[in-house]
């Protein structure tokens, strides 16, 4: 019944860091048109909805929110596996969903997932709270990087889903540009041709992720540690590498791609800011505030004191002059 209800259904996986309104995009092109099960030898749920337009339909996979494609739980497992189509039928297509106002860490996901050679498509979402702290994202020179297709939201307020349901409806997945290429060409040749990959970012994938997935046959995972060890691929150290020049490409990318401070009012916060954070007179400043508080305590401090004192003094004698002897 499930391969017939396939046919025709082209598999869409949805995927981004959590809390950038990647659920909300999919909630809103599902409606209540969802399922809940279990991946395959993992106790996450899994979340699959459907989108139909005409007579087009789509079967959505709602990933769990992951910051990146390292090993270091089960949720990053388990896109690994749905993204190579490990353990079940593997996505047409994915839909990446980047946080506006933190580009920088949401790229980090989107070029690896853009590296295993799935075609994609990037959803910039939150645009709203990016325009209120000022800044402005350049598309286009977002595309020329990437050579896949970019759409602006604001999830909040169904802003852009439009432009999100013509990229099912019209195709415009395609294959991004390779971001970054792992080291050890050979090794991961021999990996791709061992696993049927398509790339060698898969390989490497495949490679880091040996050791955390326990769906992993054990003579597969046996091979892959002896391969390792013959090329000298130590994982960690790789990722660690992978990592750090995905960020530095990253950041010389959207320093030309993001402007900040564009239309932003200068807040009154802000313009305090720019005094107590003065090199100069912050330390000024907050000398000038000490010098207030102990002037405050040691010497003006005399008058309401004795104001106080003498208040006392006079409630004290009034209260022994008027009230009779007796309890009060």
């Amino acid at each position: 019944m499930e391969i017939a209800e396939r046919l025709g259904t082209r598999r869409i996986a949805i995927i981004g860091n959590p809390n950038v309104g990647k659920s909300s995009i999919f909630n809103q092109l599902t409606g209540l048109n969802q399922k809940i099960g279990n991946y395959p030898g993992m106790t996450v749920d899994k979340m699959v909805g459907y989108f139909h337009k005409g007579e087009q339909r789509f079967e959505l996979i709602d990933l769990p929110g992951t910051y990146s494609l390292l090993p270091k739980s089960e949720d990053e497992v388990i896109a690994h596996k749905v993204l190579n189509g490990q353990g079940e039928a593997k996505p047409d297509a994915a839909l990446v969903i980047l946080d506006a106002c933190n580009l920088e860490r949401s790229l980090l996901l989107g070029t690896q997932v853009m590296d295993l050679g799935i075609p994609i498509a990037f959803v910039i979402n939150m645009k709203d709270l990016a325009e209120k702290r000022g800044l402005s994202i350049k598309t286009f020179a977002l595309y020329k990087a990437f050579g896949v297709p970019l759409v602006m939201t604001d999830a909040r307020n169904n802003e852009g889903l439009e432009e999100v349901k013509s990229l099912f409806t019209e195709d415009k997945f395609v294959v991004g540009k390779t971001f970054h290429t792992p080291d050890s060409p050979e090794l991961l040749e021999e990996v791709q041709e061992k696993f049927g990959f398509s790339q060698p970012y898969q390989a490497f994938q495949q490679l880091v992720f040996s050791s955390f997935d326990p769906t992993l046959a054990n003579d597969k995972k046996i091979w892959l540690e002896e391969k390792a060890k013959a090329f000298h691929f130590d994982p960690e150290e790789q990722q660690s590498k992978e990592t750090t020049e995905r960020y530095k490409k990253i950041d010389t990318l959207l320093e030309k791609s993001v402007l900040s401070g564009v239309n932003k009012p200068k807040e009154f916060h802000s313009k305090l800011d720019a005094i107590f954070l003065h090199p100069v007179w912050g330390y000024l400043t907050f000398l000038g505030i000490m010098l207030l508080i102990f002037q405050a305590i040691f010497a003006w401090a005399e008058a309401p004191m004795d104001l106080i004192d003498g208040t006392f003094a006079f409630l004290s004698s009034w209260v022994m002059e008027t009230l009779p002897p007796g309890v009060f």
